[in-house]
């Protein structure tokens, strides 16, 4: 279900790991963010990117990208600007900001200073016209 997709409830989960990496109270994450999966299932490289394209049509004003997948959705094959990084979204107008996937699997989170990179950069982008 859509309305699910990094929903903040279980704490534990990826929605809820992202609002304590960018204290985000949940009530305010839920309303602040339009969240969505690319893909329902099985990761497939094009249909994300097709998605991407799709969401890209909506003009969102900024978008918060999560993992390296993602960011090749939007940026393409070679990917985007990296980790902690703002950059503009090839051929639109739409900023995003890339981040480690907030997953359990994900052990990047564990490294030091990664928390505080991922929060000052949601910061600068929060800052951006």
């Amino acid at each position: 279900d859509p309305r699910w997709a990094l929903h903040p409830e279980p704490p534990y989960a990826s929605g809820g790991q992202l609002c304590k990496i960018l204290e985000l109270d949940p009530e305010d994450y839920l309303a602040r963010f339009s969240r969505v999966n690319l893909c329902h299932g099985e990761w497939s490289a094009l249909a994300a990117s097709q998605r991407a394209s799709t969401m890209l049509n909506d003009q969102p004003r900024a978008l918060v990208l999560l993992g390296r997948k993602v960011e090749r959705a939007f940026f393409g094959r070679r990917g985007g600007p990296g980790y902690f990084a703002i950059a503009a979204v090839p051929e639109s107008l739409v900023l995003a900001l890339v981040l480690p996937h907030p997953s359990g699997l994900n052990r990047m989170w564990n490294e030091p200073g990664t928390v505080t990179r991922a929060r000052r950069a949601f910061r600068r982008l929060e800052r951006l016209p």
